[in-house]
């Protein structure tokens, strides 16, 4: 009887030995990788020989296989002959000594080893976190990340974190962020401010390519540029309204069209045969733009700006003006 209860006593002491050098846990935790997909025979053999990161740090076993296997994290060297905690397929082990010490039980087991991060230890059991703090140097691996589809866009208050968003059907949705146009130049918001229209009602916006409309500012106001039904770019610019008058104009500077904000262009015109010049206020025969008393000529300029003439005798000019 005395020797059946040392031999007991033996046994128990060994079979509890591995648990003064490791912690056991059946879930995934946040890790640094050595190794994956690992061959494990019936043969004992020391996963620190091959994965030397396990060696006296925090490290797990996971088994992916169907096979059951044995571990022991021990001190020592040697291969043991009794011991260790079996690890069904599906769960993890962990703990930290010198020598990691594996075997399969049914037939050959498949592992994956790696070392526990340092990020353990939140009040749910782990914490995932980056390998360097913001504003540091960059270091470690990259994370596999996902993002969050919800029909509504959340409303984040100051130094809140939230999650990155995507479309229903995954895809990440980036929003460039506009400022307004202020002063003279002012445009509506609505049209200029936000590309895409993102809206509460509307939290994924446009799903097409981003595209840019071109405006130009005519001193008043912002008009697109425009082109034809052909796709064709038309260079006018101005809007529907036309204007048309006639002026006689002697010899002296005459005002035949005052300015006009917003105006496209001006075609001008004589109808005698006299020789007229235009330009600024004071134009003269000499110092203008002379135009002929030729059938059909014109001149045509793109200016708000007001337009005089001077003829060599007194003419009736003609003008057009699209605004």
């Amino acid at each position: 009887m005395t020797k059946f209860r040392a031999l007991g006593l033996a046994l128990f002491l060994a079979l509890l030995s591995p648990f003064a050098a490791m912690a056991q846990s059946t879930s995934a935790q946040p890790t640094e990788g050595y190794g994956s997909n690992i061959t494990v025979t019936t043969s004992w053999a020391d996963l620190v020989t091959t994965y030397t990161g396990m060696v006296s740090a925090p490290a797990f076993v996971h088994n992916i296989g169907t096979s059951r296997v044995v571990v022991f994290f021990t001190a020592s060297a040697s291969a043991p002959t009794a011991g260790g905690i079996v690890i069904k397929p599906g769960d993890t082990l962990s703990g930290s000594a010198a020598h990691v010490w594996i075997r399969s039980i049914d037939s050959t087991g498949i592992v994956t080893v790696g070392k526990v991060s340092a990020a353990m230890g939140d009040a749910n059991g782990g914490a995932v976190q980056g390998g360097s703090a913001a504003g540091a140097a960059d270091s470690g691996n990259p994370v596999k990340i996902g993002c969050i589809y919800t029909a509504t866009m959340p409303t984040l208050a100051d130094g809140q974190r939230g999650n990155v968003s995507c479309d229903s059907r995954s895809n990440v949705s980036v929003f460039a962020k506009f400022g307004l146009a202020t002063g003279n130049d002012t445009v509506s918001n609505a049209v200029l401010a936000s590309p895409g229209s993102v809206t509460a009602a509307n939290p994924s916006g446009n799903p097409n390519l981003m595209t840019v409309a071109n405006w130009y500012y005519d001193g008043t106001q912002w008009v697109r540029i425009r082109g034809d039904t052909n796709g064709s770019f038309v260079v006018g610019k101005g809007g529907a309204g036309l204007n048309s008058g006639q002026v006689s104009v002697g010899t002296s500077s005459t005002l035949v069209a005052a300015a006009r904000a917003g105006r496209g262009k001006i075609i001008l015109g004589v109808g005698a045969a006299n020789t007229c010049a235009f330009g600024n206020t004071g134009v003269t025969t000499t110092t203008g733009y002379p135009l002929q008393p030729i059938a059909g000529a014109s001149l045509t300029l793109d200016s708000s700006a007001a337009i005089y003439a001077a003829c060599s005798a007194t003419t009736t000019v003609s003008f057009l003006e699209q605004y």
